[in-house]
């Protein structure tokens, strides 16, 4: 969950939005 937090951090949202996160997540892992 680390990753997701500095992916969140960098773009300069919030982590209360897990969603945006998870698909940033699934496009760069995919």
């Amino acid at each position: 969950v680390a990753r997701a937090a500095r992916i969140a951090e960098e773009l300069g949202r919030p982590v209360a939005t897990p969603e945006q996160t998870r698909e940033l997540l699934g496009l760069r892992g995919r």
